[in-house]
């Protein structure tokens, strides 16, 4: 998708402030081999995307050797829930959420396994999750496996191969 938010799906209701609305259900799919344009100007370079809901869910779902800078991205959504689903062989960050001020964002039964997030950009964390600008969103994660993600950046500083989580 040129230009784009996501190759795979985008999901962005207009512009609503904080006031989001709508909710989206993604259940038994299957996201592999997936590239997304890693030259594009624009930011958000994904497979798949989410913007401005009241509630994401995502279920038995898997991400499997997909290219793209980040695969899943949410973002100004209240409640996110992931579950029973499996991030592998990606080469991106797995799952990057931000902009969340309010409600539950749960991880729960996932497998995280052999993500790669090489960047160019300095301060890149989390092969697997980053979760930043989170200050009102309370974050869980329960039965998750994390096996040999890695994050590779120029700067030294880089952290959490596996996850970074940042409220502020």
């Amino acid at each position: 998708m040129a230009g784009g938010n996501a190759c795979a799906l985008a999901a962005a209701p207009v512009a609503c402030g904080l006031r989001c609305h709508g909710a989206a259900v993604v259940e038994g799919c299957a996201f592999v081999r997936n590239i997304a344009d890693l030259e594009a100007k624009r930011a958000s370079k994904s497979v798949a995307y989410f913007s401005r809901l009241k509630s994401l869910a995502i279920g038995g779902t898997r991400f499997e050797g997909n290219t793209a800078t980040n695969l899943l991205i949410v973002s100004s959504t209240n409640n996110i829930a992931v579950r029973r689903s499996i991030f592998r062989t990606n080469l991106g960050q797995a799952l990057r959420a931000f902009q969340l001020f309010a409600g539950d964002f749960v991880i729960e039964d996932c497998l995280f396994a052999y993500n790669r997030s090489p960047s160019k950009r300095v301060r890149e964390d989390g092969g697997a999750i980053t979760s930043k600008e989170a200050p009102g969103q309370k974050l869980t994660i329960k039965r998750s496996h994390f096996d040999h993600n890695e994050v590779t950046s120029p700067d030294t500083r880089t952290d959490g191969g596996a996850s970074n989580l940042n409220t502020a």
